[in-house]
């Protein structure tokens, strides 16, 4: 019973980060030249036009909604447990007049869809999100057609790197703010983790393709980028005063760490390509 009450309040805490950053997310770059390298990806792996597809974490909807115009004919299923997110993304399949896309505001861990079998399940940047990872992976592959695929994508280690170590550091030290520590345990930021979850459901093949994004942000768009993602959650809980002192004390941290106040973004990101 404590299990579920502590996983029930880590999605409440995705939930509402992702609710609160929605309408800024997809400023950040690194996350739309992600969606298009995963869609490269699947042009790679014969997935056939006609295709059934689930996108777990949708989000705004960058993959489901780059996947669309390259597979017109195919049936698109977004799930994510961010109301906001998904209102973002309807605006843009909207806008995009993309009539292929379905949302939904569900749990990944409990899933309530009729559609399926699929022929590609994707999933960008979200399984480490999941307080069960393991089990939703299983689950959702067992949505998966033989032959089926399942790609998705995850921040390398040194992601983020020294930058936001300090930051939480910071954070834990002079706030007592730190990850919950059921997704701290989580690790996916590895080819061993990856093969690691991988072996859980005994795939006919694994490819792992390593990509590096790297981009040049000045400390204040660094920020913006802390506060339009997933980071935003570890500010969140300050008060005014506390947020206004721990933006003063972490801007002179990057100052003294950068070069010509230059933050260097590692985004590097693994793909896994999953064949079920």
């Amino acid at each position: 019973m404590q299990n579920n009450s502590d996983d029930n309040k880590i999605k409440e805490f995705i939930s509402s980060t992702f609710n609160e950053v929605a309408k800024n997310y997809d400023k950040n770059e690194h996350f739309l030249i992600s969606a298009k390298e995963l869609v490269k990806i699947v042009n790679k792996h014969d997935i056939k036009n006609n295709a059934s597809i689930l996108d777990l974490s949708t989000g705004t909807a960058n993959i489901a909604i780059e996947i669309a115009k390259q597979y017109p004919n195919s049936s698109i299923h977004g799930i994510d447990i961010s109301l906001n997110m998904l209102e973002i993304a309807k605006m843009k399949i909207k806008e995009q007049n993309i009539n292929n896309i379905h949302l939904y505001h569900q749990d990944v861990e409990n899933l309530e869809l009729s559609a399926g079998p699929f022929d590609l399940v994707t999933c960008a940047y979200g399984l480490f999100f999941y307080p069960n990872m393991e089990k939703v992976f299983c689950d959702v592959s067992m949505r998966i057609k033989k032959g089926g695929r399942f790609i998705f994508s995850s921040f390398t280690q040194d992601a983020f790197q020294p930058y936001t170590k300090t930051f939480l550091e910071m954070l834990k030290n002079n706030y007592n703010i730190k990850m919950p520590e059921k997704l701290d345990a989580i690790a996916l930021n590895s080819e061993e983790d990856i093969r690691k979850l991988s072996s859980l459901i005994k795939p006919s093949n694994l490819e792992i393709k390593y990509v590096k994004i790297r981009l040049n942000l000045s400390i204040e768009q660094w920020w913006d980028l802390i506060n339009s993602s997933g980071f935003k959650a570890f500010l969140s809980p300050l008060s005014k005063k506390e947020h206004r002192n721990f933006k003063e004390e972490y801007f002179s941290h990057l100052e003294r760490v950068t070069l010509n106040k230059t933050v260097k973004l590692n985004a590097d990101t693994l793909f896994a390509i999953i064949t079920i």
